[in-house]
């Protein structure tokens, strides 16, 4: 599972995407701080050590991503 999540945040990275790791249970990153991807993607080994059979991907928006835009609508649960 984890070389999955890594391989693919890997073709993520290589397509021009800021990824990084985040947390199962919900949406924060799960590394310290996550405001130098603001601006620069994450290396392969830094990719390779940051993610794990726990993490989820995360994309970090703006131009760094080439502008990419992201809408997140949640919806209310019903019984």
């Amino acid at each position: 599972m984890a070389a999955r999540i890594v391989t693919m945040a890997m073709a993520m990275a290589s397509a021009g995407l800021s990824v990084i790791p985040v947390r199962p249970e919900g949406k924060a990153p799960s590394i310290a701080t996550w405001t130098p991807y603001m601006s620069a993607i994450m290396a392969t080994p830094e990719i390779e050590k940051n993610f794990n059979q726990r993490s989820q991907i995360g994309i970090v928006c703006g131009s760094v991503s080439g502008g990419l835009e992201v809408i997140d609508f949640d919806t209310a649960k019903t019984a």
